[in-house]
């Protein structure tokens, strides 16, 4: 790798990283299920009973383990009924309600008429975008492409 913008923290001895932006999470919810419309936010307990959609953690450690903490933290572990291999995937799941899930707030770019995203209740747990790059390989394109994204 030379450069790249990823969910962080990242340790590698070669790799430095920097922050660049911080995301909320979301309920992604079907619009037909009971607490879609809670648009001042839900209670993570209110969905212990939930089925749950995600990415397994073998392709996503960062963002796995954020949710299970966010979910443990509220006095349960999810069960799980699918994992699929795309964040932006979860979203089409959720609207064939298939189950709900939980997003970081970039991924509501991808918002549906059938699906709901509503704020977390008392969560202060963010998914944190970094950029990372390969300290023994710094070309004038990577000090470039760091400079612009620290300007956006």
């Amino acid at each position: 790798m030379q450069i790249g913008i990823l969910p962080g923290p990242i340790k590698h001895k070669n790799i430095e990283s920097r922050g660049v932006r911080h995301y909320p999470f979301n309920v992604v919810l079907p619009v037909n299920q009971h607490l879609a419309n809670r648009s001042e936010g839900i209670d993570l307990f209110d969905l212990r009973e939930e089925l749950f959609i995600m990415t397994p953690r073998e392709i996503g450690s960062v963002y796995y383990d954020k949710v299970i903490s966010i979910l443990q933290n509220a006095g349960f572990s999810p069960r799980i009924r699918k994992k699929t291999y795309e964040l932006q995937t979860v979203i089409p799941l959720v609207a064939a309600n298939m189950g709900v899930a939980i997003l970081p707030e970039m991924l509501n770019y991808f918002r549906r008429e059938d699906v709901a995203f509503v704020p977390i209740n008392h969560c202060t747990e963010t998914l944190n975008s970094i950029i990372a790059w390969n300290n023994e390989d710094l070309s004038p394109l990577i000090q470039l492409f760091m400079k612009i994204a620290q300007e956006i």
